[in-house]
């Protein structure tokens, strides 16, 4: 076998960790002795996982010489912890240990490097100091390291051959990760690990269909060799084992496809098995879903293609699937080519169609944690807002120097009344003394007071024109600079958000693994089909996209996909087709997810809103209105209503976090065709261009992509309702009618002013009280209490501080036309209100818990999670539990202990407890039934069967 790629990569990421190697054993010769117990502990590490990745190739010689190092480490770490420091020779002989495994990865072999190995291997042999003795090699045990060193990379086929006849599969085996695990390591494998798989997932569907290329099997190869070696460095024993045997089985195809032999399906349909484990794996490491629970299956299946691969019997081989609920394949329809109708039997795998995308240029890459990108995103978002408080301040400023410079006009020109009094008054003197020839001191002595006060008055007044034209250029100077400031502040934004923006294709295997899953428990057969899975979107969008999704695929797999039986009665294809698809809408982006199943019912739909007073028994109601009664809360065409089902808590839900992205979803679904449910939602957060209005006394935004165009007051026609753009008449529409606002009076009805706007039809004109500005507004979420009224889930801060809230015309358009009650009746309520059960999820590790979690809430429980034990008792003594579901081994009280407490005390002592644990032996399941265990199950478990126990516990405890 061909380790080139594996030994390269073992090379660069040995690189990467001995920088950090150097860095502690520096720490460790002038640190305290705590410092030095740590930074000892990593080397060791360190040294650790590279010796069980060079002898997964067969280095031993390699292997061997990291051993004596790492005695070397153990005895530097012993004599620290008495001593203020370890032996400087000592830390330096591992240091320099260390450099030369480098360099002999680098040229495996190669003389020079051997003989400075070897020489380094005798500089501490006996006799030594006390704290190296015993470290060096004598002649003999050199030349056996000679001869070790001499062997070139391989695989140890006794080792695989070993593997392949044990059917034993250990707990390490299907660890996910070690507690040792290489965190800065396994982030750099994380970042590319998902685009690798889905190349590997496209090969082998070529290859199954017998379209791959030579090359694309080479690359599958490659792809394989990384991911073992990555994870044996990394310390992911899991995913090296199942990419191990996996590779095996890549090996055959390839060597299958030079010999022009025919694909083995079933050996596919399992490699593919293996590449679905590995995407939920990496997948659940990066925090995006839970953990895989059908490793060990999966690794067992890739073991019996291997021992059938070596003994020659693999082209009679033909297993059934892997049983799994997450991917269970056909291999009749899914290498079947798109364009060919031929129905087959079974579970479909998914088809993604790409969509081709222009290469960029390589650019180098950080890894920003996206909880500190959201901290900046908020604070360039606080910038903005600060920036237009600002600008409103400066703005206030500038009011006020303009009264004071029309003030300052008019005390100027009373100024001036008063200069030429005075005058006046100089000039009566002049002729009083021509006439009489006496002059009046006391007189003169008042007109020079005069003159001299009016005087200084004058040149105050001019003081003062002067300080507030010289204030007036400031403030434009400013305005002018904060203005450039908004709009480098926007860019910034913008720029910020464009770093958030990731293809909605990283989701698309756990969307379809939920089709698979779904469609496999109810036994239907379903192609699911992706379109633009390029689709760039921000990334916190599509995090809470994501849920709404997976609810719609469940629901169309579940309740919109027939039966077979069903589909062939009315010439349906057996297999039906799910179909996601993206694409982009000016500032938003449109998901529709499409199925080609029943469609609704719009007779029982109608019934049922009869019966809770939805609409009157005479009213007219159109099938789009009667489509978006499935968007009420509470309601639902079932009779039974139960904890888990029946409440009409399913589809509102998905409404509701639609309207918190501040988006909208749609129904459109003809019988016996199908449904498609359209969701609009912005590409990003952030920023909206937006018209401030004032409607019923209030101020109110409208977004600039919902405007056409502003019509004047004289063209708006209050007595008709309607308005006039050009040759062109308009509905005219009250905007405060609309909100609820208080009408305005007569007078203001003659001031009425309009906006042409785009609604769900034809244009509209919408009666507003005035215009105020165009702004740009950072929109926020108005939480979930606001966004259930129709019409206005988007919000922004005004400059004052007050909410400002932006409006959707469609949606309230909508909401005045509907014949539909504005609310449920109290029958729906009461509905609603059907106490669910609540039960406990206890488990230390989130995402077991978060697994349990979603299971049971997606069939109606209310459940509440504990990380341990003791955790658990809190929550058991603040609410009523009705089930609790525990794992075995956790820290603080484990699940025996839990359990055994419970029986203690006398108002949980009859609360059903289901053990849910890794521990197979009977000994453990005896321990837990003496406890009081009522069930106990193994991981990984079935869905349904927990789902069943469930009901069934809780039906007992009712009697």
């Amino acid at each position: 076998m061909n380790v080139d790629d594996l030994v390269s990569l073992l090379r660069e990421e040995y690189a990467l960790g001995l920088p950090d190697a150097h860095e502690a054993l520096v720490h460790a010769l002038v640190g305290d002795g705590g410092y030095i117990a740590s930074d000892l502990a990593g080397v060791e590490e360190f040294i650790d996982r590279t010796m069980q990745a060079v002898e997964m190739v067969g280095m031993s010689g390699l292997s061997a010489y990291l051993l004596r190092l790492r005695a070397g480490l153990l005895q530097a770490a012993a004599h620290a912890a008495v001593q203020p420091n370890p032996q400087p020779q000592l830390v330096e002989w591992i240091a320099t240990g260390l450099s030369q495994a480098e360099a002999y990865l680098a040229a495996p072999a190669d003389a020079r490097n051997m003989a400075l190995m070897l020489a380094h291997m005798s500089e501490l042999a006996p006799p030594a100091t006390a704290v190296s003795a015993g470290l060096g090699l004598d002649a003999a045990s050199l030349d056996v390291l000679r001869i070790a060193l001499l062997q070139t990379p391989s695989f140890d086929a006794s080792m695989d051959d070993e593997a392949l006849a044990s059917n034993e599969i250990s707990d390490d085996d299907i660890l996910l990760k070690r507690d040792d695990a290489d965190e800065g390591l396994l982030g750099v494998m994380l970042a590319d690990a998902p685009q690798q798989l889905e190349r590997l997932h496209d090969t082998l569907i070529a290859f199954g269909r017998g379209t791959a290329t030579t090359q694309a099997l080479t690359e599958a190869q490659r792809i394989a060799h990384t991911f073992k070696g990555s994870g044996s460095i990394i310390g992911l024993p899991a995913l090296t084992r199942v990419s191990h045997r996996l590779e095996d089985l890549l090996d055959w195809f390839a060597s299958r496809h030079q010999s022009g032999v025919a694909p083995a399906l079933p050996a596919v349909r399992d490699a593919l098995a293996a590449v679905d484990v590995l995407q939920q794996s990496v997948s659940h490491l990066n925090g995006e879903d839970e953990a895989p629970q059908h490793i060990r299956d999966v690794l067992e299946r890739l073991m019996q293609w291997g021992r059938a691969i070596n003994d020659g019997s693999a082209e009679e081989f033909s297993p059934e699937p892997v049983a799994l609920s997450t991917a269970s394949f056909d291999t009749g329809a899914l290498f079947t080519p798109a364009n060919d109708a031929v129905p087959a039997p079974g579970l479909t795998a998914p088809i993604v169609q790409n969509t081709a995308t222009a290469s960029a240029p390589e650019e180098t890459f950080l890894r920003v944690g996206a909880a500190q990108l959201g901290r900046i995103f908020r604070r360039a978002t606080q910038s903005i807002i600060a920036a237009q408080r600002a600008e409103q301040n400066l703005r206030s400023i500038e009011s006020r120097l303009a009264a004071a410079r029309l003030r300052h006009q008019v005390l100027a020109g009373r100024l001036r009344d008063l200069q030429m009094t005075v005058e006046k008054q100089a000039v009566e003197l002049n002729d009083k003394r021509a006439e009489t020839g006496q002059f009046d001191p006391l007189e003169m002595d008042r007109y020079d007071s005069l003159h001299i006060l009016s005087r200084f008055v004058a040149e105050a007044v001019q003081d003062q024109a002067e300080m507030v034209a010289e204030a007036h250029s400031f403030s434009d100077v400013a305005l002018g600079a904060l203005r450039e400031e908004q709009r480098s502040l926007r860019t910034q934004h913008r720029d910020l958000l464009a770093t958030r923006l990731v293809a909605v294709k990283s989701i698309v295997p756990r969307l379809r693994r939920n089709v698979a899953q779904t469609a496999s428990e109810m036994g239907k057969q379903v192609r699911f089909v992706v379109e633009g899975e390029n689709t760039a979107v921000d990334s916190d969008v599509l995090t809470r996209l994501t849920e709404p999704l997976l609810h719609l695929l469940r629901n169309a797999v579940d309740h919109g996909i027939e039966l077979s039986d069903e589909r062939r009665s009315v010439n349906k294809s057996l297999e039906a087709t799910v179909t996601l698809r993206f694409q982009l809408d000016d500032q938003y982006v449109r998901v529709e997810c499409a199925d080609d199943g029943r469609g609704l019912n719009y007779a029982a739909i109608r019934q049922r809103a009869l019966q809770f007073g939805l609409i009157a028994p005479d009213t007219a109601v159109d099938d789009k209105s009667l489509a978006a009664l499935i968007l009420q809360r509470g309601f639902s065409t079932k009779d039974e209503v139960s904890e888990i089902s029946g409440r009409g808590m399913g589809m509102d839900i998905v409404n509701d976090r639609v309207n918190a992205m501040k988006g909208s979803l749609t129904i459109d679904s003809t019988p016996s065709v199908g449904t498609t449910f359209s969701l609009r939602v912005p590409v990003s957060g952030g920023i909206v261009l937006a018209l401030i209005v004032k409607s019923g006394g209030q101020r109110i935004a409208i977004p600039a992509d919902q405007i056409i165009s502003a019509i004047p007051a004289d063209q708006v026609n209050r007595a008709s309702m309607s308005a006039t753009l050009g040759d062109r008449r308009y509905p005219l529409k009250s905007l405060a009618a609309w909100l609820g606002f208080e009408l305005p009076t007569a007078d203001a009805q003659a001031r009425t002013q309009a906006v042409l706007v785009r609604s769900g039809s034809d244009p509209i004109a919408v009666a507003i009280d005035e215009m105020l500005e165009v702004r740009e507004l950072v929109v926020q979420d108005v939480g979930p209490l606001i966004r259930r009224i129709s019409g206005m889930n988007m919000a922004a801060l005004d400059t004052n501080g007050q909410a400002l809230f932006l409006v959707d015309i469609a949606a309230l358009e909508r909401r005045a036309q509907t014949s539909i009650a504005p609310s449920a009746s109290l029958a729906l309520r009461a509905r609603m209100a059907i106490a669910r059960k609540r039960l406990l999820v206890v488990d230390d590790a989130i995402s077991a818990r978060k697994a349990l979690q979603q299971l049971l809430e997606d069939r109606g429980y209310e459940v509440i999670a504990a990380s341990d034990g003791g955790d658990a008792i809190e929550k058991l003594r603040q609410t009523e539990i009705s089930l609790v579901l525990t794992d075995l081994e956790m820290p603080n009280v484990n699940g025996i202990e839990l359990t055994r407490r419970m029986r203690e005390v006398p108002q949980w002592a009859r609360i059903p407890v289901i053990m849910v644990t890794s521990r197979t032996g009977d000994k453990y399941r005896e321990t837990a039934v003496d406890a009081g265990v009522s069930e106990y199950r193994v991981k990984p478990f079935s869905d349904a069967d927990i789902l069943e126990t469930v009901k069934r516990l809780l039906a007992d405890t009712a009697i």
